[in-house]
């Protein structure tokens, strides 16, 4: 059925191209304007055009691999979906930091890490390895293990705690003065949060747990510090 269903596609295509003067060669020949063509691709397609029979061996293998490329172009347009989400989200929350009001208390101790675990993405402009999208991260992403515990950074006021699009399950605490600024602390992805807003915490007390959610591909924290809103490095604080 797949075998058929292909061979009518690329005849039909071919009718296509006559009735407006074009060929699949052209056809090819536009397409690589913009996407390099496999050889796998321009074989199939020579073959078909001229009427040759493939094999079995062939079409499975030129199937699996225009599975693939739909699958890798699906999954590109997810992440750059994701990655814009991200951004908007991350403005959103910039300008509700800078509008609340800061409760009247200094960051007097220093911060701790929110849970154990491996640094998996650091802080600032990163590339994927596929893809090649280009993005700046606003936190850290700390690996661990799935519903492990997260402690809150240092003292402070829970002033959002729920969904928040590509961050997935979020709290956000309000941590007060630090050096004349605003500065608050964000954990994302969390499976749940054990806080609600308005709730004060004490530094190491479990706010939420690891999770996956939102834009995620495995379980780990999403960590950020912000300063009047602006994300800054975490490191440099921890």
């Amino acid at each position: 059925m797949g075998m058929r269903f292909l061979l009518i596609s690329v005849f039909f295509l071919s009718l296509c191209l006559k009735a407006f003067g074009g060929s699949v060669d052209e056809l090819l020949l536009k397409k690589n304007s913009s996407h390099q063509n496999t050889k796998m691709e321009k074989m199939l397609i020579y073959k078909l055009q001229k009427g040759n029979q493939i094999s079995k061996k062939t079409f499975l293998s030129a199937n699996k691999h225009f599975r693939t490329s739909r699958e890798l172009a699906a999954e590109k347009k997810r992440y750059e979906t994701a990655q814009i989400e991200l951004a908007r989200e991350s403005r959103i929350i910039e300008s509700m930091l800078s509008h609340i009001k800061t409760p009247m208390f200094r960051v007097n101790s220093d911060f701790i890490i929110p849970v154990q675990g491996e640094i998996k993405s650091s802080f600032g402009s990163r590339e994927h390895p596929i893809f090649g999208i280009k993005s700046f991260h606003t936190g850290i992403d700390i690996a661990g293990m799935n519903n492990s515990p997260i402690v809150a950074a240092n003292d402070g006021m829970v002033i959002f705690s729920g969904t928040k699009g590509g961050y997935g399950n979020l709290v956000i605490i309000n941590n007060g003065i630090y050096a004349g600024s605003s500065l608050s602390t964000l954990y994302g992805h969390l499976s749940r949060s054990a806080v609600t807003s308005g709730q004060m915490v004490k530094k190491g007390e479990i706010i939420g747990y690891e999770g996956s959610t939102g834009y995620s591909t495995g379980p780990h924290l999403h960590f950020e510090i912000r300063l009047n809103g602006k994300p800054v490095n975490p490191l440099n604080y921890l």
